[in-house]
């Protein structure tokens, strides 16, 4: 699973490929022990990444400091970890300008969703197919933004998994759920928030509801909420995985199996986007000679008029980066539109 999502987004959105933060907080939520200084360094690395990553970091982090603070020698701490890491969070924000713009909602809140087949959805919006079995469930536009398939492998494993629970010792895994609470949770609200406003199954919309007002400002910034179910599907892998491999004799076979099978049936698109990495005939506007000419000893490059997402951003942009220029040209993805 972390292979399909994470070689996708690296297609396009590189800051969005960093999913070892995501995995990192999964391993703090997991840790009996608390690790203030852990925590607060997954929180200011996600943040420094993208603002995604880091709200599901946040999620994972306030439940683990929700499960401190109620219990009875914890609640001080936990209320002072808190605060600082919000300072932390606050000054971090604020010398990445991401306060400047005051009005930051756009468009596209109930369209980049996840689905509740997502997981099973080896669909991911562009022209590859990452299973042959499975068949591909939706065709809406934007669904790229809710990939999540985990893959025929993880399958295998759920499947598995779900059989030993209904013939094992099903107090364990009530214990294990009352122990592990807060991760539960933290996922089941970033699972929930994930599917939109627009709640369906594949390309098929089931209901949908209306976020309040005073709260639309901040669910339309974060407009790709399909984002948000990778790391429920992330936990789903681990848990499954654990699960399996502590079957007597037969569980690190089975789980075996199910890594061969998770690369061989998506052999194809990782095929795929290898070529799409490794192809680097890209031509630029700023290649010619002329350009290196005309920018010599000078300190900045402007672009007139100043235009967010330019269809020269690029070029530009590369052509600063080579003589050390400043420039306004760049792709910025939330703005405000009255500055």
């Amino acid at each position: 699973a972390w292979l399909h999502r994470m070689t996708f987004e690296g297609y396009g959105h590189l800051a969005l490929s960093g999913h070892f933060l995501l995995l990192w907080a999964l391993l703090l939520a997991l840790q009996p022990q608390w690790s203030r200084g852990q925590w607060w360094a997954v929180l200011a690395a996600s943040l420094a990444v993208t603002l995604y990553l880091f709200i599901m970091v946040g999620v994972i982090y306030g439940f683990a400091l929700l499960r401190r603070a109620l219990r009875t020698r914890g609640r001080r701490s936990a209320l002072g970890h808190g605060c600082i890491a919000v300072v932390i969070a606050g000054v971090q924000a604020w010398s990445f300008g991401m306060f400047m713009a005051g009005d930051t909602t756009d468009s596209g809140l109930g369209r980049y969703r996840a689905t509740l087949a997502s997981p099973v959805d080896s669909f991911d919006g562009l022209s590859t197919s990452w299973s042959r079995i499975l068949p591909d469930l939706t065709s809406t536009p934007g669904s790229n933004e809710g990939f999540a398939f985990i893959g025929t492998g993880v399958l295998l494993l759920v499947l598995v998994a779900a059989v030993g629970t209904v013939i094992g010792d099903r107090r364990a895994i009530a214990r294990t759920i009352r122990l592990n609470w807060h991760l539960f949770a933290a996922l089941s609200v970033l699972a929930f928030l994930s599917l939109s406003p627009r709640i369906g199954v594949a390309g098929r919309e089931l209901f949908s509801y209306t976020i309040p007002d005073t709260l639309l400002p901040i669910f339309s910034s974060l407009r790709s909420s399909g984002r948000l179910m990778w790391l429920p599907v992330y936990a789903l892998t681990v848990v499954v995985i654990n699960r399996v491999i502590r079957v007597p004799t037969a569980g690190i076979w089975i789980a075996l199996i199910a890594l061969l099978l998770q690369i061989t049936d998506s052999l194809s698109a990782l095929r795929e986007t290898r070529e799409r990495f490794t192809d680097t005939k890209v031509t630029l506007v700023t290649d010619d000679p002329r350009w290196n000419e005309w920018v010599k000893g000078k300190k900045r490059l402007v672009s007139i008029p100043p235009l967010n997402n330019d269809p020269l951003w690029i070029d530009l942009a590369t052509l600063a980066d080579r003589h050390r220029m400043t420039t306004n040209a760049a792709y910025v993805s939330r703005t405000d539109s009255r500055r």
